[in-house]
């Protein structure tokens, strides 16, 4: 039985470990998160274009 559930979290230690995988997947994830801004920005120039053309 534990009794002293304090030793049970090392918060360090898992905050180190966060800290690791934040690092590693940090460039990953900036290469998805440029493609989503650039499919989007495509996506409102398209939009606006079509918009423009239809009104004329």
């Amino acid at each position: 039985m534990i009794t002293d559930v304090g030793n049970l979290w090392d918060f360090s230690f898992m905050w180190q470990n966060f800290e690791y995988f934040a690092k590693l997947s940090a460039p990953f994830l900036m290469i998805a998160v440029a493609i989503l801004a650039v499919g989007a920005l495509l996506i409102m120039i398209v939009t606006a274009v079509v918009v423009a053309v239809k009104n004329r």
